[in-house]
């Protein structure tokens, strides 16, 4: 029980790591738009 409970926190921490950057790299794309028009 404790192991899976380990891999759930894991595999929560690992996806909100990937949607922050995500996120980062969309704004980052925006700027660039922005900054070329």
């Amino acid at each position: 029980m404790l192991i899976f409970l380990m891999i759930m926190m894991i595999m929560t921490f690992i996806t909100s790591i990937t949607l922050s950057l995500g996120q980062s790299i969309r704004i980052t794309k925006l700027e660039e738009k922005l900054k070329s028009k």
